[in-house]
């Protein structure tokens, strides 16, 4: 997925969020050859937001410089905690 975004600086009670707006541009999955037993709920859930999603947002939580928590907008908001400085997704 490809897209343009627009970061935004909000507070949630002490701590700082950086909400990413993201308008999609490009879609593009590609079905693996075999995907096992224990991904395919996954790669659904990524295939049907794959179809029907134009615009997404993205939540990096974050109270210092060091951490931050990533709400993920698959499969029902997914948490990753990560490094604050980047996270590949």
């Amino acid at each position: 997925m490809r897209g343009q975004f627009k970061q935004y600086k909000e507070k949630f009670d002490q701590l700082d969020v950086d909400v990413f707006h993201v308008k999609l541009t490009q879609k593009n999955l590609i079905k693996p050859e075999t995907v096992s037993a224990s991904a395919m709920d996954f790669y659904r859930e990524i295939r049907k937001n794959n179809i029907r999603d134009e615009e997404l947002f993205y939540y990096r939580i974050h109270k210092d410089r060091q951490t931050s928590v990533w709400i993920v907008p698959l499969m029902g908001n997914i948490i990753v905690w990560t490094k604050y400085e980047r996270v590949e997704l």
